[in-house]
């Protein structure tokens, strides 16, 4: 019988075990490529098409937390380059677009909402 094994190689720390206890985690990719219908986004879609009128993150987040999804992750910047929240680093963001009359912020509504419905948040940003 063996004993007093000893591990090898690295152990996950305590934050790394609960981590994949989380389960589930949406990604959220929602950005002007959306509206033409395409995966992926060349930088070349035009801002003033993203309008999404019907918009409600708070649904999003409620939705998820009901079916079990314990964690969001917003692509808030993907390689097309357009920006989910008004920034002045880019003129190619939410801030170009009609949505919201250019005052749009999607990342503080989904956070406002992530908040609210006690779950966890994270971001994806592309460089």
């Amino acid at each position: 019988m063996m004993t007093n094994i000893k591990p090898h190689g690295p152990l996950p720390s305590q934050a790394q075990l609960d981590y994949l206890e989380d389960e589930l985690a949406a990604f959220i990719h929602f950005g002007p490529n959306t509206f033409y219908d395409q995966e992926w986004g060349s930088g070349q879609e035009d801002p003033m098409r993203f309008n999404p009128t019907k918009l409600d993150a708070r649904e999003w987040v409620r939705v998820l937390k009901e079916t079990g999804f314990k964690k969001l992750i917003l692509v808030v910047k993907h390689h097309d380059g357009f920006v989910l929240y008004p920034t002045s680093h880019t003129d190619y963001s939410i801030k170009a677009s009609p949505w919201r009359d250019g005052k749009g912020d999607l990342l503080l509504e989904v956070s406002q909402a992530v908040t609210e419905f006690d779950m966890d948040m994270g971001v994806y940003l592309s460089p």
